[in-house]
């Protein structure tokens, strides 16, 4: 099980085949630097460890407005927003 603060290398996908990388530090800086990629894409963002087949943490897409009682990470508007990280345990 990997935990927040456990340094590895990364793997970020942005699910569009385009700027994905890889990051080597914890995985809440690797959750960070995702963050600042995000953009419209439709898709969601997935991390897992360099080489490894399994998601470790996930970021859905939602192709709808935010509402007030979501958590949004980041928002385009009324055409979508990416949820809230989900870290797998």
């Amino acid at each position: 099980m990997t935990t927040l603060d456990e340094k590895n290398t990364y793997y970020i996908n942005y699910g569009t085949g385009a700027g994905n990388f890889e990051f080597t530090g914890t995985l809440e800086e690797a959750i960070e630097e995702a963050n600042k990629g995000l953009c419209y894409t439709q898709v969601p963002v997935s991390i897992s460890i360099k080489d490894g087949c399994d998601d470790i943490a996930y970021l859905p897409w939602y192709g709808i407005e935010a509402s007030e009682d979501d958590v949004a990470t980041a928002s385009f508007g009324k055409f979508g927003f990416y949820g809230e990280w989900r870290i797998n345990e």
